[in-house]
């Protein structure tokens, strides 16, 4: 798998001392398994602090997070260069948490003539903020035909902007984990469609954005797992999960607190950052 390293931007962070108590994770049952989610043992600032600090922050921008030296981390759609992104980690360590911040913070950063995004989940719960704005496209269940559909949509927009028939605004097709949704329940036409949409969707600035709890992953076609261009890590705790994954994996996962905390790779080194609270 070839890994290209978001880019990390240099944004000089104003001072500010509004900072908002990371919401109570508590103890979280994902199939079965109940996981504790720790306290971070400092507080976060809140995604509307951390993106006033940084204003003004150009079109198509997106905030992840606070890296561990301070310097805000951020993801320009514009650029192709990151590809789909592949967030994998334990049951219960912020996986969906994650991805609810890419959208928010994009839906906050962006107006949606520049920015939108879909999402295919089974928890609605856990995204219920994000869904009823005008940013977001549709949404749908990965139990349910419209949510093949939306990658065949999606496909046949990335054809057609490779074309320079349409280019439209960026958008981001959110897929709250892909073990549900591209395990048994994807057929043939829908695995290439939606294998060339994670290596060509990018380039056309439609950016599949997807999760994966590691205890899955033997669910998932390891061509499809190639396909992902950047790789962000949560806490894993068994490190033997990953023994066959393509990609390769950060090897101080286990000490990331679940929830907040995911490493990804730049420049040769596993970066740390922390999401910021996003308020309910």
């Amino acid at each position: 798998m070839n890994l290209h390293p978001l880019s990390k931007q240099m944004v000089k962070v104003l001072n500010t001392t509004e900072t908002a108590q990371l919401e109570p994770y508590g103890s979280q049952v994902v199939e079965s398994t109940a996981i504790e989610i720790p306290s971070l043992p400092y507080q976060a600032p809140s995604v509307y602090s951390l993106l006033d600090s940084i204003q003004p922050l150009p079109a198509y921008s997106t905030v992840f997070g606070t890296c561990e030296d301070g310097v805000p981390f951020l993801m320009d759609l514009r650029d192709p260069s990151p590809g789909a992104i592949l967030i994998l980690g334990d049951p219960g360590s912020g996986k969906s948490r994650f991805l609810r911040t890419i959208l928010t913070s994009t839906s906050l950063v962006n107006t949606p003539d520049k920015v939108n995004y879909c999402l295919i989940t089974s928890n609605d719960r856990n995204f219920y903020a994000v869904t009823g704005n005008d940013h977001c496209l549709a949404a749908a269940s990965p139990y349910d035909r419209a949510a093949s559909e939306l990658i065949m949509e999606m496909s046949a927009q990335t054809e057609q902007r490779r074309n320079g028939r349409h280019r439209g605004p960026a958008v981001i097709l959110a897929i709250d984990d892909l073990s549900v949704f591209a395990g048994e329940r994807l057929d043939y036409d829908g695995f290439i469609h939606f294998k060339w949409l994670l290596e060509e969707g990018p380039k056309s600035h439609i950016w599949p954005v997807v999760t994966l709890n590691v205890h899955q992953l033997k669910k998932v076609d390891k061509r499809l797992l190639s396909a992902f261009g950047s790789l962000f890590f949560s806490s894993i705790q068994s490190p033997r999960l990953l023994e066959e994954f393509p990609g390769g994996y950060s090897p101080s996962a286990h000490s990331l607190y679940p929830g907040y905390q995911f490493e990804f790779m730049y420049a040769g080194d596993w970066i740390r950052f922390t999401l910021p609270a996003v308020v309910e």
